[in-house]
């Protein structure tokens, strides 16, 4: 009951439309290209075990500010596509100062509501084996275009879109399962419905399909701070471990504890649900959700609060939750003085992805401002209460911080290049 008055609540929070984060419109050889809010975004997504492929039909719902040509993005190249029932196409163009690509829909459309119809194929990560069907849209937050855009079209991380996937799997000859961070129905044979939740952007979303009998997994419940009955959900593929039982048992262990600890620091856990999955190496976080590694489990679930939790609108703000994962790695250590050397360079309002000097050099940093205004847990746990499932830029992070210790820490941020904009 619990958890579902967590979703009533969170469908009764007031989602202003997101346009006012986007990115500046720029000029492409068709016009103006502008930025825009996906109000809602559907996918009927097919897989065929006979033809081994996968493709999807989407409808999106987008609402534009000015006249223009609609922005969205796509890595795979669109089969079709059809604007408030025109046809058109979508050709890539690179952004003015050439840190990223995005698709431009070359019809121009008042500003106001459009229906955008969109068929593509899923190459990435699809495997047709003697087993069955296997797909993970896995991310990966330090390459450019590679969160939900390598799979399905969508929109940039400033943009929070309320999802649905409708997955069919034909004539496969197994049973087929889907771990997901949303609210997952079985409506058929091999047939799914996923509804993900309205504050969900492009980096947010976990979805695996996978044979049924490939997995080995184990489901309890955490006790929330809060009162809440918080499911759990751990899993992995049945050639990583011979003896189930007691990895999960000791797996079990560790991610109670770490919830414990970031409930104790930062309040209630931000999500109705942790489903993980476990790798042999590496890791990824998504909203409740992570792929991970034994070793990184603790790291990606903290990401469940800073970055899935309180999310970066762009490149230019997503380090800083891989610099706090980072700084909470080592212990929360203070500093005297930052090293010098290195910068953390803002690369303006088109960048994508987080810059690999958040982890060393970025969680130093946060050791040096810690060092220099107090522990900086309970200015994260405000944040996290007023920001929660929002959106927020560099310039907004430091507003915030200086505010909450009353002193103006925009120089400090200076030394790393990341320099808030005047505009």
């Amino acid at each position: 009951m619990k958890t579902t008055l967590f979703f009533l609540l969170l469908a009764a929070q007031s989602f202003a439309s997101d346009l006012a984060l986007r990115p500046p419109s720029f000029r492409v050889p068709e016009g103006l290209a502008v930025f825009t809010d996906f109000t809602q975004a559907k996918y009927e997504i097919t897989y065929d075990y006979l033809k081994k492929e996968a493709l999807v039909t989407s409808r999106i719902v987008l609402e534009t500010a000015e006249a223009g040509h609609p922005v969205f993005d796509l890595v795979g190249e669109p089969l079709e596509l059809t604007i408030d029932g025109i046809p058109a196409t979508a050709p890539v163009k690179s952004t003015p100062d050439n840190v990223t690509k995005i698709r431009v829909i070359s019809k121009k459309v008042d500003a106001g509501r459009h229906v955008v119809v969109i068929k593509s194929s899923i190459s990435e990560l699809v495997s047709f084996t003697a087993a069955g069907v296997n797909n993970g849209f896995w991310m990966d937050d330090l390459k450019d275009r590679s969160y939900l855009e390598k799979y399905l079209p969508s929109n940039l991380m400033y943009d929070r879109i309320p999802m649905e996937f409708n997955v069919t799997v034909l004539n496969a000859l197994s049973k087929q399962s889907v771990y997901t961070n949303g609210v997952t129905e079985r409506t058929g044979d091999n047939k799914f419905k996923i509804t993900f939740p309205r504050s969900f952007n492009a980096s947010s979303p976990f979805f695996h399909l996978v044979p049924t009998e490939s997995v080995f997994e184990t489901k309890f419940n955490y006790k929330s701070i809060d009162g809440r009955e918080l499911p759990v959900l751990i899993y992995f593929k049945k050639e990583l471990s011979p003896s189930p039982e007691l990895r999960f048992e000791r797996l079990k262990r560790k991610t109670l504890a770490v919830m414990n600890e970031l409930e104790r620091d930062y309040g209630a856990f931000p999500h109705p649900a942790m489903t993980i999955y476990m790798v042999a190496d590496g890791g990824m976080e998504y909203a409740g959700a992570t792929l991970t590694s034994e070793a990184n489990l603790a790291h990606e679930i903290f990401h469940s609060y800073f970055a899935r939790g309180v999310m970066p609108a762009d490149g230019n703000a997503s380090w800083i939750d891989e610099a706090l994962a980072t700084w909470r790695d080592d212990g929360y250590k203070t500093l005297p003085a930052l090293p010098t050397g290195v910068q953390l360079m803002k690369r303006g309002p088109y960048f994508r992805y987080t810059d690999l000097l958040a982890y060393g050099f970025g969680g130093k940093f946060f050791a040096y401002l810690s060092g220099k205004v107090g522990d900086l847990r309970p200015f994260m746990r405000v944040l996290l209460e007023k920001k929660t499932l929002t959106p927020f830029t560099l310039d907004e992070f430091i507003t915030e911080m200086s505010s909450f210790y009353a002193q103006d820490l925009s120089p400090e941020f200076a030394k790393l290049g990341v320099i808030p904009s005047k505009n």
